[in-house]
């Protein structure tokens, strides 16, 4: 597949959306206190940014390995560099926590996003993986929101 192929493996789609499993979950549960009551708020708020540093930490990775997989070395110190960000900036919203940290990680995806589409258009991000990200982000992200503005954190 080249990097401007316009199709994903089947897998990787479904994959992609069941990695959206947990941030659903975790926003009812914040928001609502559902399925297991109000108690579990504040561990589904910790899941929460939880999960979201894991999956920004991976698309740094999905970063890195890109730049490790092309032959071409310009700018390849400054790819490295963008691909390690992601897990710092994440790991400080874990560490603020509360809607804080929740408002800083949906930017940090946000950013990410905004950065895999800068890249497909110089050829170093499949601009097919960027389509599937694009929902992915748009989910996660509302989820995010959702449980910084619905959740108890007046």
């Amino acid at each position: 597949m080249t990097k401007q192929s316009q199709s994903l493996p089947a897998i990787a789609k479904i994959l992609g959306g069941m990695g959206l499993i947990p941030f659903i979950a975790c926003a009812v549960q914040i928001t609502s206190g559902w399925p297991m009551g109000p108690r579990a708020t504040g561990p589904a708020l910790y899941a929460l940014l939880l999960y979201s540093a894991l999956i920004i930490s991976f698309l740094g990775g999905v970063q890195w390995g890109l730049v490790l997989s092309d032959q071409d070395t310009n700018n390849q110190t400054r790819r490295f560099i963008v691909s390690n960000l992601p897990t710092l900036a994440a790991w400080s919203a874990a560490w603020i926590g509360g809607k804080t940290g929740l408002l800083f990680m949906a930017a940090i995806l946000a950013v990410i996003l905004a950065y895999e589409h800068w890249s497909a258009t110089q050829s170093q991000t499949p601009s097919a993986y960027v389509q599937m990200r694009n929902g992915l982000t748009a989910v996660a992200c509302a989820a995010l929101l959702t449980s910084a503005f619905l959740g108890p954190f007046a």
